[in-house]
């Protein structure tokens, strides 16, 4: 599924180019090839956030509302998406 630069492909990144977390989550939603609904259904997002499942997740990947961390790490665990350290 989606993947964080490594850290020898940070370090030839101008701070310009890094991504925040949620660019990332953006991103990697986009370009997973499954509906947002059904990453929403998968993560839990349904019973996390008021509205709907999809609601949630196109407000999201839109930047219409944000997500709590909790959901983040959640659709980081989904997407096969780690948190590493810039050097």
């Amino acid at each position: 599924m989606g993947s964080i630069p490594t850290a020898s492909s940070q370090a030839q990144m101008s701070h310009s180019e890094t991504r925040t977390i949620v660019e990332q989550l953006q991103q990697d939603i986009k370009r997973s090839g499954e509906t947002q609904y059904a990453i929403a259904q998968a993560t839990g997002i349904s019973q996390s956030v008021s509205g709907t499942a999809a609601q949630a997740m196109v407000g999201f990947v839109n930047c219409e509302r944000g997500i709590s961390l909790d959901i983040a790490a959640k659709l980081c665990a989904y997407l096969e998406l780690d948190l590493a350290r810039r050097r």
